[in-house]
């Protein structure tokens, strides 16, 4: 898969994407779906991000062009949308509650309310998995590996890239198996925000 024009380059200044130092790699990274495990373990020592490298990130943007992009391994990692919900909220909670706008009694709470109402423009962590992955319907990176099957996928990548084949997961939330804090309601609540995501991936809430 490729990036086929100007505009596709234009549009991705606003992903904020983790350049390789060695120039093999461009990781669209999606929040809560191995972004800690991946960027600042496995390869914190090749990774120019633009929260910590601002300058040299805006560098390496400045570079773009179709050709450099298409020569580089464009990879993105996506997650069951029902799970990372989970996963981002107790994140959140746990981690910055000052970015969740209030407390709430339980995760049913937080998506009956603000959620549903807000969606994805609550909090980055929420954004929505097919922007890192998909321009104007077109698939714009090489592959996209699967959270479910991170081991044989990261090896998969790291293949491509010069990478150690182990993945170590580091910066998981505390939460128990995603399912348990959904009803029915919650359910149909997230499975609308992120039609999309589920459409696109193949995704189901599994009871």
């Amino acid at each position: 898969m490729g990036l086929t024009n100007y505009y596709q380059i234009k549009e991705l200044t606003n992903l904020r994407l983790l350049f390789d130092r060695d120039g093999k790699f461009l990781f669209f990274h999606n929040t809560k779906v191995l972004t800690r495990s991946i960027a600042r373990n496995a390869l914190k020592n090749r990774i120019i991000c633009y929260k910590h490298k601002p300058i040299l990130h805006a560098e390496k943007m400045e570079e773009c062009t179709l050709k450099v992009l298409n020569r580089l391994f464009k990879f993105s990692f996506v997650r069951n949308p029902w799970d990372r919900t989970v996963s981002a909220y107790f994140y959140l909670s746990q981690e910055h509650p000052e970015l969740l706008p209030r407390e709430y009694f339980s995760f049913k709470e937080f998506i009956k309310t603000d959620f549903k109402k807000r969606g994805t423009m609550i909090n980055d962590h929420f954004q929505h998995q097919y922007q890192k992955t998909y321009n104007d319907g077109h698939q714009i990176v090489d592959f996209i590996g699967r959270f479910e099957n991170v081991e044989e996928d990261w090896k998969y990548v790291a293949s491509k890239i010069d990478a150690e084949s182990v993945l170590p997961h580091i910066g998981a939330s505390a939460h128990d198996d995603y399912r348990i804090y959904y009803d029915d309601e919650s359910i149909e609540i997230v499975r609308n925000i992120y039609k999309k995501d589920i459409d696109l991936f193949g995704y189901e809430f599994k009871k």
